[in-house]
């Protein structure tokens, strides 16, 4: 027997015992010759033979060992043959196995290919992920079975949700188009905090009341400067504040703010810079 054969060796992990063969002669094992490489795959190679630098074993047919039990049986010979046989058969469809997967693997490059649509379901039976296909996005549950995040794609970008279980808090994410977004919700559909960058690129900043009424906004005027609306519970502007062409700062109060030239007898209702002597 050539001596990377002289290491009888018993999976234990595939569900076979381990005995102890010291000082008896074992006749030529009839059972499965396997290789294991550096990366600890293993591969049944039936002829005996493995690739320089790799292990070999031999999976010992039970039946070369069974005279082996120092303790008288409890079951006739025969029948713990037969269990035992039937346990190697079992180990050897694993292994058999193991190397269809792995030969699959090596085939796809590593990768494991899932169609969807497909559902991951604990224990339980209740859903951890699912995937759809006719609209394509992904769900992830509570324990509960209740989705609280969820992914679609929309148009030529895509959107990321999360919520809580009562729907009373939400938020969205995404991008599409020229359009990105981020809003913070007070509830489904019920937007809190929106932060935008729309076609034209002036980011925004909209805050909303419990009506869902946009009261404040923070934005960046033509020019590229600052530009601050607050409104009144309807909506209508009440407070504007940003940078004249001139450089020169300003507020406006309304409704119907104005600002007279210097000398004028109305109280203004707003507030001017100057720049320089102006």
């Amino acid at each position: 027997m050539p001596k990377n054969l002289e290491r009888p060796l018993l999976a234990g992990a595939l569900g076979l015992s381990t005995f102890a063969a010291s000082g008896v002669a074992v006749q030529q094992p009839r059972g499965v010759h396997v290789c294991i490489a550096a990366d600890r795959t293993l591969r049944y190679e039936p002829s005996a033979q493995c690739t320089a630098g790799q292990a070999s074993y031999q999976l010992v047919d039970v039946r070369d060992l069974a005279g082996l039990q120092s303790a008288p049986p409890t079951r006739s010979e025969s029948d713990q043959l037969k269990e035992l046989q039937a346990r190697l058969d079992a180990a050897q469809r694993r292994l058999a196995s193991l190397e269809a997967f792995v030969a699959d693997v090596n085939t796809r490059g590593g990768a494991h290919h899932i169609t969807a649509p497909f559902e991951v379901d604990d224990e339980k039976g209740k859903p951890i992920f699912t995937v759809n296909s006719d609209v394509r996005g992904f769900k992830l549950h509570a324990p509960n079975g209740q989705a609280v995040a969820a992914g679609t794609v929309f148009g030529d970008g895509a959107f990321f949700k999360v919520y809580n279980i009562p729907g009373t808090r939400e938020a969205v994410m995404g991008a599409t188009g020229s359009v990105s977004l981020l809003d913070v919700r007070q509830g489904r559909d019920k937007s809190g905090v929106k932060l935008a960058v729309a076609e034209d690129n002036a980011p925004t900043m909209l805050i909303f009341n419990q009506n869902n009424v946009s009261v404040a906004a923070v934005t960046r005027g033509p020019g590229g400067a600052g530009r601050l609306q607050l409104t009144n519970p309807a909506g209508i502007p009440t407070v504007d504040a940003g940078t004249l062409k001139s450089g020169a700062g300003q507020v406006d109060v309304g409704p119907g703010s104005s600002c007279p030239v210097a000398g004028g007898l109305r109280v203004p209702t707003c507030i001017r810079g100057h720049v320089g002597d102006k």
